[in-house]
């Protein structure tokens, strides 16, 4: 696969999945990285920048904020030869969280720990 149909394929993505809830407000500015590995995969750097206009289908329910906001990812185009390419696409969405307020909070999972409602008691 050549670059340049990699990077459109890319672009349709990007602006079909992103797009539908940050509509885009100017080009969808795409970076190539060039080549992967091997011929097989293709790295495509881009940034998505659209308005929170909520439209339709507003990203993950959250009332639309009217902000505009950047989302930064790198998509790989696997050529498969004569079937579909394949796209393993990695998103920075702590970033698009971070823009629209929200907040991402979590913890370890601890399999076993003193405090832990039915632990046996110290000795």
């Amino acid at each position: 696969m050549d670059t340049d149909r990699a990077v459109a394929l890319a672009r349709e993505d990007v602006d079909a999945g992103v797009g539908r809830w940050l509509p885009a407000t100017a080009d969808l500015e795409i970076d190539l990285s060039g080549p992967v590995g091997d011929s097989a995969f293709i790295a495509v750097r881009w940034v998505h920048r659209g308005t929170n206009t909520g439209a339709d289908d507003p990203f993950l329910g959250l009332a639309p904020t009217g902000d505009l906001v950047e989302v930064h990812g790198v998509t790989l185009v696997e050529d498969c030869g004569d079937a579909e390419p394949v796209f393993h696409r990695f998103v920075d969405w702590v970033g698009v969280f971070d823009q629209l307020g929200m907040a991402v909070g979590g913890r370890l999972t601890v399999s076993e720990h003193p405090g832990q409602i039915g632990s046996p008691p110290d000795a």
